[in-house]
C-alpha cells in the first residue's frame, strides 16, 4: 500500500486522479481495461488490479491510499472496507497534527509580523548563545522612532503597515542564522551569532539603509529606527541581561536624537550607578518612542 500525495503530483494535475476527482473509492480490476487508472499501466510488475481511496484532511483531499497487486488476486470487498477505515483514521490524525502544529506556531509567533514573540525569541536566543563557545555575538534592541505619533496622526492601520514593513526588512536583511523577534509594541530584538562589535555595527547600518529604501517605496508615512547593541563572548547561559543592557543603549540612541546606533563601546557608563547620589530634581515624563 502506498500513499500518493496530491501536493507531490500538482505539477501533473491534481484531478487527473479519478479517485480524487470523484471523491470516492475506486476499484480497477485490470490495468489493461480502457477505464483503468493511467498510473497502473506500464509498471514492471505487469498487469495489475488496484483500489484507490481518497485521503481527506479537514475536508480537503490531499492524496489517495493506493493498493495494487496481481490481477489474479483482486482486493476483496472486506479489505476495501478496511482500507477506507484506515484512510479515515489517517485523515483524522493528520488533521489533528495540523491543528496542533498551527496552535504551537501561534503560541510562538507574533501574528502581525510573523516573527518570534518575546518568549520564543528569549528562549531561542538563550539556547543558541549557550550552545556556541568562544565566539563573539551581538544582541540588539531596535525601536521605531516616534511610533506613537505615527499611530495617532495616521491611524493604527498605517502603524501596522509600518511594523510589517520593518519586520519584512529585518527578515530579508539578516543572515540565515540570525534571530529576530518582536518583543512588544514597536520594539524588536536581534541575536547576531559570530558578530563582533564591528560586524554588528556594519550589519545594523546596512539594515538602516535598507529600511530607508523600503520606506521610500512603500507609500506610507516615513519612519526611522533607533538601535542599541551590545557584544559578548559565548557561551551565554541567559540572554536576558544582554537584552536589558541593549535596551539601555537603545534609550541612549533615543536621547542622542534617534535614527542612530549606540553600542556598548559608545556609552560604556550606561546603567552604571554613580558613586554620589544626584541632587533631587523635579521629574518630567517625556515621550521616548
Amino acid at each position: 500500500m502506498t500513499v500518493h500525495e496530491a501536493s507531490r503530483r500538482s505539477s501533473r494535475g491534481l484531478y487527473t486522479c479519478a479517485a480524487i476527482r470523484r471523491g470516492t473509492t475506486l476499484r480497477f480490476d485490470s490495468s489493461e481495461n480502457l477505464d483503468a487508472c493511467p498510473r497502473l499501466r506500464g509498471r514492471e510488475a505487469g498487469v495489475l488490479t488496484a483500489v484507490c481511496t481518497p485521503l481527506n484532511v479537514m475536508g480537503r483531499t490531499i492524496g489517495v491510499l493506493h493498493v495494487a497487486g496481481p490481477v489474479e488476486q483482486p482486493v476483496e470487498p472486506r479489505a476495501i472496507g478496511h482500507l477506507e477505515l484506515i484512510a479515515t483514521h489517517v485523515g483524522a490524525r493528520l488533521g489533528m497534527l495540523r491543528t496542533l502544529s498551527s496552535s504551537q506556531l501561534q503560541a510562538h509567533t507574533d501574528p502581525l509580523t510573523e516573527l518570534m514573540n518575546r518568549r520564543s525569541f528569549g528562549e531561542a536566543a538563550s539556547r543558541v548563545a549557550s550552545e556556541v563557545a568562544g565566539q563573539s555575538c551581538a544582541v540588539a534592541m531596535l525601536d521605531l522612532d516616534h511610533f506613537k505619533r505615527l499611530n495617532d496622526t495616521t491611524g493604527h492601520e498605517a502603524g501596522d503597515r509600518a511594523l510589517k514593513l520593518f519586520a519584512s526588512i529585518l527578515k530579508t536583511s539578516l543572515r540565515p542564522g540570525d534571530l529576530v523577534g518582536r518583543l512588544g509594541g514597536e520594539e524588536f530584538g536581534l541575536l547576531l551569532p559570530g558578530c563582533d562589535a564591528g560586524g554588528a555595527q556594519a550589519a545594523l547600518e546596512r539594515l538602516r539603509a535598507a529600511l530607508a529604501q523600503g520606506v521610500e517605496r512603500y507609500g506610507g508615512p516615513p519612519f526611522t529606527c533607533s538601535v542599541g547593541v551590545v557584544t559578548a563572548t559565548t557561551p551565554i547561559d541567559d540572554i536576558a541581561p544582554l537584552l536589558k543592557r541593549a535596551d539601555e543603549l537603545l534609550y541612549e540612541a533615543k536621547r542622542h536624537g534617534r535614527n542612530c546606533i549606540v553600542t556598548d563601546a559608545d556609552a560604556p557608563s550606561v546603567g552604571v550607578q554613580a558613586e554620589e547620589p544626584a541632587a533631587q530634581t523635579d521629574m518630567h515624563l517625556v515621550e521616548m518612542s
